[in-house]
């Protein structure tokens, strides 16, 4: 069992950075702990540290918001009533758009700095939600990196 783990581990296309508190490297994994990318669903987690540090998130239950037909409507779980539970568990985007417009950019710039996270480029402008909107930020040269 352990050489099949040992095995299915090096044929892993991902990247993995393990650290404790203090910065220093427990464990890595993988060969692209530099390469830059866009945060896409795992944004989720800053913004919801965000969220709950400004009280727009008070537990999770709260708040609930409802869908609107223009919303973006990719999964059908999204249509239905989402709390912070269910926004993370769906990766619920509408959710995620109108959380980040009620913190607004200058908001979320300074908790991007204060968390040093990724290059800290957000676009010029946020989107609500909407099917005709892109998904996440439109022009958003936000990156992070495993490392």
């Amino acid at each position: 069992m352990i050489l099949l783990l040992v095995f299915a581990s090096m044929l892993a296309k991902e990247s993995f950075l393990l650290v404790d508190d203090s910065g220093k490297t427990i464990y890595e994994l993988g060969s692209q702990l530099e390469e830059s990318m866009s945060p896409c669903s795992t944004f989720k987690i800053p913004l919801s540290l965000m969220g709950y540090d400004t009280e727009i998130l008070t537990d999770e239950h709260t708040p609930i918001l409802t869908f609107q037909e223009d919303y973006d409507d990719f999964l059908d779980a999204w249509k239905d009533l989402q709390s912070p539970t269910s926004w993370m568990q769906c990766s619920c985007v509408w959710y995620s758009k109108l959380l980040s417009c009620k913190l607004g950019l200058e908001i979320m710039q300074r908790y991007l700095t204060a968390f040093n996270y990724g290059n800290q480029e957000l676009p010029s402008s946020l989107v609500m939600p909407g099917k005709e909107d892109p998904a996440w930020f439109p022009s958003s040269s936000l990156r992070i990196s495993p490392r």
